[in-house]
């Protein structure tokens, strides 16, 4: 329950972080609805890499999640 509360509550944040980026002649909705479809791009792209390459997965997973925890190193030094 603590973790789904926290997730929940960084979930809240990164919204909030997300829409003060928006630009002032950008359509609010036309800027949600991109975040929505890039999110759903995304989402679906690591779906399809756990269920078309079974036996690839998990390599490839741990890879991209090394690769992802290093860019935020790296942005959280700069």
């Amino acid at each position: 329950a603590l973790a789904v509360a926290a997730t929940a509550l960084f979930a809240l944040f990164h919204g909030v972080a997300h829409g003060l980026e928006l630009p002032e002649m950008s359509s609010p909705w036309a800027y949600a609805a991109g975040f929505v479809a890039a999110t759903a791009a995304l989402h679906a792209l690591g779906y399809a890499m756990v269920r078309v390459l079974p036996q690839a997965a998990a390599p490839l997973v741990r890879i991209t999640g090394a690769a992802s925890a290093a860019a935020g190193v790296w942005l959280l030094a700069a």
